[in-house]
């Protein structure tokens, strides 16, 4: 299996934003789904491995497109290849979008609380985990484990 970093390398992604590893797609996979690509959270509003809204996979799509990278309808969000594709594109642009912000490269926790809460909601938290829901804390600090 191609690792996020690569496949970003090989789409021409790397060269205009900054590329997840294939560990920190794991890690939050792990997170949201346990591996589970049927997996239904948030009352069956997020699908797939990595547990994405509707909004989400449709704003992940229109990144996929501006990068060249096939874009997938909802209906596909359970699908692993394409969960994990689309995983490793979200977090990937919401490290970028991370840096451009506040001049630092997302650790991985940031990488799951952004995901998590949206850009916006982490960004009004300050970027800062501490201010995120106990639930975010706590799966952020696995994380580090």
């Amino acid at each position: 299996m191609r690792t996020a970093a690569a496949l970003f390398c090989l789409s021409g992604w790397a060269a205009t934003a900054l590329a997840v590893e294939g560990w920190q797609v794991d890690a939050v996979i792990r997170i949201e789904s346990a591996g589970n690509p049927k997996a239904v959270g948030d009352n069956g509003a997020a699908i797939g491995l990595g547990q994405f809204h509707r909004a989400a996979w449709i704003d992940c799509s229109q990144v996929r497109e501006a990068r060249g990278l096939p874009a997938y309808p909802y209906s596909r969000a359970a699908c692993p290849i394409i969960g994990r594709a689309y995983l490793a594109t979200w977090l990937a642009y919401l490290g970028e979008r991370y840096a451009r912000a506040t001049g630092r490269q997302a650790s991985t926790a940031d990488l799951y609380a952004m995901h998590n809460l949206g850009f916006n909601g982490y960004a009004k938290r300050g970027f800062d985990i501490s201010r995120c829901p106990g639930i975010t804390i706590r799966k952020a600090a696995s994380l580090n484990r």
